[in-house]
């Protein structure tokens, strides 16, 4: 019971983090093209490149713990 217990926990330990390591550089990226684009008065430009910057950032975190994780399936 005990071992199910403690896979239970890891499990979600690791959606959550799955889930930070996609949204802080997603929200990073919104934030810093925001305040480019309130400094030096664009339209939205630095917020679209630094948005999609974060988008890809996420999703390359992502794939690294994923993959992480699936490694260390394997060797058990």
């Amino acid at each position: 019971m005990k071992k199910r217990n403690t896979k239970v926990i890891w499990a979600i330990a690791l959606f959550s983090q799955l889930g930070l390591s996609m949204a802080i550089p997603i929200v990073a990226g919104a934030m810093l093209g925001g305040y480019l684009d309130r400094k030096y008065n664009a339209n939205a430009t630095f917020l679209i490149i630094f948005l999609l910057i974060g988008i890809f950032a996420g999703f390359i975190g992502s794939y690294r713990l994923i993959k992480m994780v699936i490694e260390k399936d394997k060797k058990e």
